[in-house]
């Protein structure tokens, strides 16, 4: 943040999600959205950067859960083709 102003500097990844994204681990990411949404409405002193803050966070949490998931489909993958050739044996 500079001068009032959010922004982006140097190298940016970008966040791939699919159109629909089912989330294992939900709870973390319920958490914050919740926390998100009560500091919006209450409006207590510095809510809006509160709730930035907030975003940041829960864009975090969707990140990681999608990794997760990624990480242990992979795993899967590679039980699922060593029990295959274990099988064949």
């Amino acid at each position: 943040m500079n001068e009032e102003k959010w922004g982006i500097n140097g190298h940016v990844e970008i966040l791939y999600l699919q159109d629909v994204t089912e989330l294992k681990d939900y709870y973390q990411v319920e958490d914050i959205f919740g926390k998100m949404i009560q500091s919006w409405n209450t409006k207590l002193p510095g809510y809006e950067f509160v709730a930035k803050t907030l975003l940041q966070q829960l864009i975090i949490a969707i990140a990681q859960n999608t990794q997760k998931q990624s990480q242990n489909y992979s795993t899967s993958l590679k039980v699922e083709k060593i029990s295959t050739i274990c099988i064949k044996r």
